[in-house]
């Protein structure tokens, strides 16, 4: 049954179809009659006005002869019992040998709603006869601008046929009973439009602004009853696949891509060479490459590999099984990147541990400075306090003027010291970070972004060491003033409690000496002696005459 059929029958018995064509937009037939009836007229008004809820617009013509025409359409009923009258008048006067000729004319419209448009075919041969008229290029593009480009499309057939769909596109028969809603197709939106992304990732289609497609929008889950439909659709199937697959594509009077694998293949392919081609190893390819997984190292596996699985240097026709070769070598390719993987892992760990040791490092640098500057201060200081101890015997004026002006030099220097440590430390702590992200970001190019943030673990280990690099600058500075200040403080303190004592000046002691008349051989002596009065009583012993 079909929907235009049925509406001529109410007019005529007989008849003959003796032209129809239809496309996307518009729909017309001519038909010969035997003879015209008007007593379904009713019937026939109501037929008329079925169209409207189709959102389309039907113009039904009859001529008889070289009469006017006469012109039906759904609307007013007094309009149509006008066209009926005049149709009955021309009736009465027609000659036998006059021809009478019906002329439908439909127009019509995109429907859509909730990401679905929907459009009707009233006759699924005619439509499919206009797409096999269609150039490579007008058949790619498929369907025309006045639809959603990215909404589901549903080709309402108006009269008797079976379902079948595709991820993108349906054909159903809604006449004489509408059939059951199209499955929900299985491809969201986000995973569309990953699939182009990838695609343009690793290749180039000229034509991809106006050609918005995957080749599965055109595998059918069921053949059509039309076989102009199988083989339009077929043909599309292959272009598409041709153009996720290639690393160049685009679209003229043919379709020119460019393959660049172990060896580099060029071809052209017309409508019929992809019409008439067998994509089941290629589809099944694209299904893989396409799916989850490292789509870059897929794609460049897969295009080493088909081009050395062509028969006759075709890319439409595969060897059998060269799908399962492209997955054996996936899986020893992932065998290999699994050692290095680990290799990477392990290096990674290294740097981590070195890392570390190069935070204590730095750590310990300034500590060993501050060791050192303040162990050379207390050796001072110590020496010369037994110095001067075991040479009095007294902590009296142990810390003289002069030595308290050294100390305080030693104690400036050892503070110069320690600013110097500083600036070190931020030195290498400004270096170490600098060098853990420049490897961080080596390591980008070979790891991505979340599995090198869990190996690093959010760069845990990074901040705990910048922490310890902090804590112990400012704990080993806050040290070195404190000791410094209290070293200072006891040098003050023993300067200013036990001063030297003033050094009194050097006095002549004379000793009273008596003349005394020797003899005559030996002449007269006087004897002075100046003695130092801290030193020990000097007893001289006089004989004959010396007297002291």
């Amino acid at each position: 049954m079909s929907y235009l059929t049925d509406g001529v029958q109410l007019l005529s018995s007989s008849y003959r179809k003796i032209a129809s064509s239809e496309n996307f937009k518009r729909h017309s037939s001519e038909y010969e009659l035997d003879s015209v009836s008007t007593e379904r007229a009713n019937e026939f008004f109501e037929w008329l006005n079925s169209s409207g809820s189709l959102c389309d617009n039907l113009s039904f013509d009859i001529k008889i002869g070289s009469a006017t025409t006469i012109s039906f359409s759904s609307g007013d009923k007094n309009r149509f019992n006008e066209s009926i009258g005049l149709l009955n008048d021309d009736l009465l006067g027609r000659e036998p040998d006059e021809q009478l000729k019906l002329s439908i004319s439909i127009k019509k419209t995109f429907r859509s709603s909730n990401s679905k448009t929907e459009i009707s075919i009233y006759s699924l041969a005619d439509f499919s006869s206009y797409l096999s008229e269609l150039g490579v290029l007008e058949l790619a593009d498929f369907l025309p601008e006045e639809s959603i480009v990215d909404s589901i499309f549903v080709f309402n057939i108006m009269h008797e046929t079976h379902t079948c769909q595709t991820q993108r596109f349906a054909f159903r028969s809604v006449y004489p009973v509408a059939a059951m809603e199209v499955a929900v197709f299985s491809l969201s939106k986000e995973e569309r439009n990953h699939r182009v992304e990838n695609r343009d990732k690793c290749g180039h289609f000229a034509n991809a602004a106006t050609m918005n497609y995957l080749p599965e929008d055109f595998v059918l889950d069921v053949p059509s009853s039309d076989a102009n439909i199988n083989s339009m659709f077929g043909a599309l199937s292959a272009f598409y696949l041709m153009v996720f697959l290639c690393d160049f594509s685009v679209a003229k009077e043919s379709l020119s891509v460019r393959l660049k694998g172990y060896k580099l293949i060029t071809q052209d392919f017309s409508l019929a060479e992809l019409e008439g081609c067998n994509t089941k190893e290629l589809f099944e390819i694209y299904k893989w490459v396409y799916s989850h997984g490292s789509f870059a190292d897929k794609i460049g596996l897969a295009r080493n590999l088909i081009s050395i699985h062509l028969k006759n240097g075709n890319l439409l026709t595969l060897d059998e099984g060269t799908v399962h070769s492209v997955e054996s070598g996936y899986d020893i390719y992932l065998k290999d990147n699994v050692k290095q993987y680990i290799e990477i892992k392990n290096k990674l760990s290294e740097f981590i541990q070195s890392a570390s040791d190069k935070a204590n490092s730095i750590t310990q640098s300034m500590f060993s400075s501050m060791k050192n500057s303040l162990w050379g201060f207390i050796s001072f200081f110590i020496s010369v306090f037994f110095l001067k101890v075991i040479s009095k015997g007294t902590f009296d004026g142990i810390v003289s003027t002069d030595i308290l002006i050294i100390s305080y030099g030693i104690l400036v220097v050892s503070m110069v010291l320690l600013w110097v440590s500083r600036i070190e430390t931020a030195t290498d702590k400004s270096r170490f970070q600098t060098a853990y992200f420049s490897l961080k970001d080596r390591y980008k190019d070979l790891l991505n972004d979340k599995d090198l943030n869990r190996i690093l673990q959010n760069d845990k280990v990074y901040n705990e060491d910048i922490a310890h690099i902090d804590s112990r600058k400012e704990l080993y500075t806050k040290s070195w003033i404190g000791i410094t200040i209290i070293m200072g403080i006891v040098v003050t303190s023993l300067w200013f409690f036990n001063p030297p004592k003033p050094r009194p000046s050097s006095k002549s002691a004379t000793i009273p000496t008596q003349t005394t008349p020797l003899p005559h051989s030996f002449p007269k002596v006087r004897l002075n002696l100046s003695l130092n009065p801290l030193s020990q009583p000097i007893e001289i012993l006089a004989t004959h005459n010396l007297i002291i």
